[in-house]
């Protein structure tokens, strides 16, 4: 990647704070970009207005 999808700005390859590896860091507005993220999903199932546990 060579460029920021959120605002277009350059990408640099550096290590942000509170990281201890290489990332893609937009140059422009800060956004840290990784590579092969994960999703995590949840749900909460409600009946009637009350939440089943």
């Amino acid at each position: 990647m060579k460029f920021c999808p959120d605002c277009g700005g350059l990408l640099v390859h550096e290590v942000p704070d509170s990281d201890d590896r290489h990332r893609h860091v937009c140059a422009a507005c800060g956004t840290v970009h990784y590579q092969n993220p994960k999703f995590v999903t949840g749900c909460i199932p409600a009946w009637e207005d009350k939440v089943l546990l």
